[in-house]
C-alpha cells in the first residue's frame, strides 16, 4: 500500500481544532488533528501506516498538511503539532525537516507546539537531543498525555515541556472522580513550579471544563469547543461567567464550612501542653 493509497482508502484529512483560554475569553491557538469521513482516525491510521513501513511518509505528510491548514487560517495564535517519538528510532532525528518546512510555509518556529506523544523510543538520548535542537530554533515543546496510563512523569524533567498536555483519559474523569481531581492538582502545582502552562486534552462536556478549570487548568481543548467562530465565542464567554459563578460558590461553601467547624474546636484550643493554650483562668496544676 502507498501512502496515497491509505490516504484516499480512509478519507484522511487534517483540520484544526481551537485550544482556548477562558482567562482571556478567546481561541489561542489550534491544535492539529486526523480525521476520515467517519470521524477521529489518528490512532489506527498512524498503526497501519506502521506496519505498512509508511511512518516517515505519514508523520510528514500530517504535518506538510497541518502546516498549510494553519497558514491558510492567518497562522492564529499557536499551532499544536504531534509528534510521534517512535520515528526518531527511523533516522529522521536530524533531518531538519520541521524546520525546513517551516521556513518553506513563511511561518516562525515561535508559533509551533511540537506536542510530544508518549510512544517507544529506544535511545532516550535522541528525544533529548530531538527537543534540544528544536527548542534552540525557535519551537515550544509540549509533553502530551501526561497523566495517563504509563506516561513517565520522569520525561517532565528530562525535556523541561514548555507546556503539559493532560490526557484525555484523566480529563474524562475529573466530574465525578476525587483521585483524577487531585493528579490534576499536583500537576497543576508542578507546572506553576516549573514554568509549564496546563492545557486539558478532549474536553467534551461542560462540567468537564470547569472542572479543569478549578483544579489549575490554562487552556482547553476538544470536542466541547467544535464549533463556528461566532457560536464559540459566546461558548467561551458564558463558560467564563459559569466558572466565575462556580469558583465564588465553592468559595462561600468552603467559608460556611470553616464557619461551623470552629465553635466545634473551641473545647479544643487548650489542647497541647503550653501555657499558652491554657486558660487565664486555670491556675495550672498544683505546686
Amino acid at each position: 500500500m502507498t501512502l496515497e493509497g491509505l490516504i484516499k482508502e480512509r478519507g484522511l484529512r487534517v483540520i484544526l481544532e481551537p485550544v482556548v483560554s477562558i482567562r482571556r475569553k478567546t481561541s489561542v491557538g489550534r491544535v492539529a488533528r486526523i480525521i476520515n469521513v467517519s470521524g477521529p482516525a489518528g490512532a489506527q491510521s498512524r498503526s497501519l501506516a506502521g506496519r505498512e513501513g509508511l511512518a516517515v511518509d505519514f508523520d510528514r505528510w500530517y504535518r506538510r498538511e497541518a502546516l498549510a491548514a494553519f497558514k491558510e487560517a492567518g497562522a492564529p495564535g499557536l499551532l499544536f503539532l504531534g509528534f510521534e517519538t517512535a520515528v526518531l528510532d527511523m533516522g529522521v532525528a536530524g533531518s531538519g525537516h520541521l524546520a525546513n518546512l517551516v521556513k518553506e510555509m513563511g511561518l516562525h518556529p515561535s508559533d509551533i507546539v511540537i506536542s510530544i506523544r508518549e510512544s517507544k523510543v529506544e535511545d532516550i538520548s535522541v528525544l533529548k537531543d530531538f527537543v534540544a535542537r528544536h527548542r534552540a530554533q525557535g519551537f515550544l515543546i509540549a509533553l502530551m498525555d501526561v497523566g495517563v496510563g504509563h506516561s513517565n512523569l520522569e520525561r517532565i524533567s528530562l525535556l523541561r515541556p514548555d507546556i503539559l498536555k493532560i490526557g484525555e483519559g484523566l480529563v474524562a474523569e475529573l466530574d465525578k472522580e476525587f483521585f483524577a481531581q487531585e493528579i490534576l492538582k499536583s500537576l497543576a502545582t508542578l507546572s506553576k513550579k516549573i514554568g509549564a502552562l496546563l492545557v486539558a486534552e478532549g474536553v467534551s462536556t461542560e462540567t468537564q471544563a470547569l472542572a479543569a478549570l478549578d483544579n489549575g487548568v490554562d487552556m482547553l481543548e476538544g470536542s466541547f469547543f467544535s464549533h463556528g467562530d461566532g457560536a464559540m465565542a459566546e461558548q467561551i464567554s458564558t463558560l467564563a461567567e459559569r466558572h466565575k459563578t462556580f469558583s465564588l460558590e465553592k468559595a462561600k461553601a468552603l467559608k460556611t464550612r470553616e464557619g461551623g467547624r470552629e465553635p466545634a474546636l473551641r473545647p479544643l484550643a487548650g489542647i497541647g501542653g503550653t501555657s499558652r493554650g491554657r486558660n487565664r483562668a486555670d491556675p495550672g496544676p498544683p505546686d
